[in-house]
């Protein structure tokens, strides 16, 4: 695996170093391919894409009117990782790195098998991510922090959780399923994609069938341009002002979407894939992870930003 030296004031070098230690990271063949409890084996991943912001952009106090009130800052995520290590050193966060590991076409060809259960290698390919993420945010914190810069992954402090909260934003609900950090909003802030009608995040660069890891850090990288001024361009249907597009709606097997301003049920959403669909992989895939996924495959935007011909 490559290694990581810091070298003082040369953001891009350093960036091109860790981002190559990523790549090298996922190209283990023990997380690159994945084997199904059935045998079949096929790659985890098409691709990496990379972006970062900065740790300081208002954008993120942004959030907390947004989202919700209770959402971590980046630097709020670093501050509470740092208490819990004992971290004595002040704090000086400049950078929030984020990478998008987009599935491979077999993972999303295998979930368009069934029009309502997720298929085993689309829960397998969450529950390896979500280990690619611990492992990988651990590795890359003990490597940058060793050279002095604290480093954390967002997702793996203390607290951390998916639960309802209180917001003001959505109209139709006092409460909504969310987390204290959201790796989508990251990815919006870092200029890689915009937000979509399923409440999803299309990349520029892949679509919307991927997973989103962010590390933050006291390390100076060069941050990505954000292009999009409006947070839901890369959609279609909105883009559209609604007359063209809205498939993700009719994939959903539970009815949990509509084709409509704030129309992401997530108490219907979350009801299916916490209630019904997590016990169901552990008893019939033996993967302790929830999943579902449908409203992310067979759909224009699944690989790419969908355009039409008059576009």
């Amino acid at each position: 695996m490559k290694q990581i030296t810091i070298l003082k004031d040369n953001p891009k070098e350093n960036f091109q170093q860790i981002t190559n230690f990523i790549r090298s990271f996922l190209s283990d063949p023990s997380r690159a391919i994945m084997k199904t409890k059935s045998g079949k084996e096929f790659p985890l991943m098409r691709d990496v894409i990379f972006g970062v912001a900065d740790a300081t952009d208002p954008i993120f106090n942004k959030y907390k009117e947004v989202a919700h009130p209770k959402i971590w800052t980046p630097i709020e995520a670093c501050q509470k990782k740092a208490a819990e290590e004992g971290w004595d050193s002040e704090l000086s966060i400049k950078s929030v790195l984020v990478y998008i590991l987009l599935h491979s076409r077999e993972v999303i060809k295998s979930n368009l098998e069934d029009k309502a259960i997720p298929s085993e290698g689309w829960v397998l390919a969450k529950y390896k991510h979500e280990l690619i993420f611990e492992e990988l945010g651990e590795e890359l914190s003990k490597i940058l922090k060793a050279q002095g810069y604290f480093t954390c992954s967002p997702i793996h402090v203390k607290g951390y959780q998916i639960k309802k909260f209180k917001q003001s934003w959505n109209p139709t609900t006092k409460r909504i399923y969310a987390s204290q950090f959201s790796v989508r909003h990251a990815a919006f802030a870092a200029g890689l994609g915009t937000f979509s009608l399923n409440e999803g995040f299309i990349t520029d660069a892949g679509g919307i069938a991927h997973r989103i890891g962010v590390i933050v850090t006291e390390l100076e990288l060069p941050v990505t341009q954000r292009i999009h001024t409006n947070h839901q361009e890369n959609c279609l249907w909105y883009r559209s002002e609604g007359k063209k597009c809205g498939d993700c709606v009719s994939k959903c097997p539970v009815n949990a979407l509509k084709t409509e301003k704030y129309g992401h049920d997530k108490d219907i959403c979350a009801g299916y894939v916490f209630g019904e669909m997590a016990p169901y992989s552990r008893e019939h895939y033996g993967i302790p992870q929830y999943g579902c996924g449908k409203c992310q495959v067979g759909l224009p935007c699944t690989y790419k930003v969908p355009v039409t011909e008059d576009e």
